[in-house]
Parts: C-alpha cells; sequence; structure tokens
C-alpha cells in the first residue's frame, strides 16, 4: 500500500516534534491514518531524515507560478494561530486560499483546530475585496510582530 503524500509530509514533520507532541497528534487521527503516519515515521527514522534542517529543506514550498505570494506560508499562517482566536484564523485561512490546507490543521493545537474546521463549514464565501482588506490586516499583524521581535 503506497502512502498519500499529505501523510509522508505530516510524518516529516511528526519527525521533529518532541515525543509528547508526536503522541499526541498520532493519538488525535483515526487508528488507518495513525498506522500509515507510524509506518512513514520508522521509514524516516530508518533513513536519517528526521533531522530539522533535512525536514526543512524537503517541506519548502515553490514559488507561486502567478508571481503574487501573500506571504503566508505555512510558518507564517501557524504563528497567526498563536496571535488570533479561531474564528480570526479561519477567517485568514479563506483569505491566504489555504482553507483547504488539512496539513496546516494537523499541526495546529487539536482543539483549536476542531474549532477552526467547524467556523470554515460554517462561513459563508468571502468577497473579494474583503478576502484582500483580511490578508492585508494578517500581513500587517506578521510584519508588526516581526518588528518587535
Amino acid at each position: 500500500m503506497k502512502t498519500h503524500p499529505q501523510i509522508r509530509k505530516a510524518a516529516l514533520v511528526a519527525s521533529v516534534m518532541r515525543p509528547k507532541d508526536r503522541q499526541r497528534l498520532l493519538s488525535s487521527l483515526e487508528p488507518a491514518m495513525a498506522g500509515e503516519m507510524v509506518t512513514a515515521l520508522k521509514v524516516i527514522a530508518r533513513h536519517g531524515w528526521d533531522r530539522c534542517e533535512l525536514v526543512q529543506m524537503a517541506l519548502q514550498e515553490p514559488a507561486p507560478l502567478s508571481g503574487s505570494d501573500d506571504g503566508m506560508g505555512t510558518g507564517e499562517l501557524c504563528e497567526l494561530a498563536r496571535q488570533v482566536d479561531s474564528v480570526a484564523f479561519s477567517r485568514i485561512l479563506v483569505a491566504s486560499g489555504k482553507q483547504g490546507d488539512d496539513f496546516l490543521l494537523t499541526v495546529l493545537d487539536p482543539d483549536y483546530a476542531v474549532k477552526v474546521r467547524a467556523h470554515l463549514q460554517a462561513m459563508p464565501e468571502m468577497p473579494p475585496r474583503l478576502r484582500a482588506a483580511t490578508a492585508a490586516v494578517a500581513m500587517d499583524m506578521l510584519e508588526s510582530r516581526k518588528g518587535r521581535g
């Protein structure tokens, strides 16, 4: 049985998590998916790929084809998730076009991710101007944080 690419990516991230966090992630998954993750984690460990620098290189997102990078990759979105409530974060995901990014939701706190998923399902479609404004505010939040850090 071939492992799904998203499972492999999640396993790469899980391979560099603290053991307690990795176990929490695995226990939150359906048994079949957890089994696939454990199998992928064993392959990663066997090959010595469970090093942060290798995982970061493997997961680097390719440059957008349109040239309109909004600057909100997985790292930036995770940072925003730590700053805003689940309602605001779900709006930011929609504004960034990443509302379907299940991988991102798996690296967030499980309770927070459940709330975000519920808000995403209940959220009406966002008009383009509201999307742009929401994305701009999110980027301002990131920039102001960088200025302080």
